[in-house]
């Protein structure tokens, strides 16, 4: 558990260029939500993804603290007990690696909220839509089925006719039901 929590010294210049690389890839993530259609963010996405680029710049860095950690022992004091710097930069490696776990997952999870978002940006109707016409068939069906009521015969049959157009009429309601269920259903998952 001691080597977990050793220090080591970096070039603060190496610490920065990390910085500076996932400042762009955010800010180019930031630019991509904000000035760009959908379209053209999913063609970034395939070529240049903005999260990929950023968890690359996490996982070279946490590769550049573990090689550096086995090549230093220990930080090099100075007489009054601080680290030496010149120009370099002690970094605490527990505390990075727990950083750049953190920060990877949530990447993972931007990814995920990205992609859902994505989803239900590319549907063609919101859900709302799938409910509504759902309760207009249904009111449709019931309002025929009352409607026919009063004209049924002394057994309590209702009209050829009318029959025939109530079952063509459960049919469409049945067939636009089902792919309304599939389409719903699709989105959520």
């Amino acid at each position: 558990d001691e080597e977990n929590n050793a220090d080591i010294i970096m070039p603060a210049s190496t610490k920065s260029i990390y910085k500076i690389s996932a400042a762009e890839y955010i800010a180019d993530q930031v630019r991509i939500l904000v000035k760009t259609s959908r379209g053209r963010e999913l063609m970034k996405i395939i070529y240049s993804d903005p999260y990929e680029g950023v968890d690359k710049v996490l996982n070279d860095y946490r590769d550049e603290l573990v090689a550096m950690k086995n090549n230093q022992q220990q930080p090099q004091l100075t007489n009054n007990g601080d680290a030496a710097s010149g120009g370099n930069a002690v970094v605490d490696v527990s505390s990075s690696m727990a950083l750049i776990t953190s920060c990877s997952d949530l990447m993972s999870n931007l990814v995920l909220a990205r992609s859902e978002r994505l989803s239900n940006e590319s549907t063609f109707l919101p859900p709302a839509h799938f409910i509504v016409a759902r309760v207009l068939a249904a009111m449709i069906i019931i309002g025929y089925t009352i409607a026919t009521v009063p004209i049924v015969d002394a057994q309590g049959n209702p009209p050829v006719a009318s029959s025939a157009f109530f079952a063509v009429l459960c049919a469409v309601y049945l067939f636009f039901s089902t792919i309304i269920s599939k389409c719903y259903y699709t989105m959520l998952v």
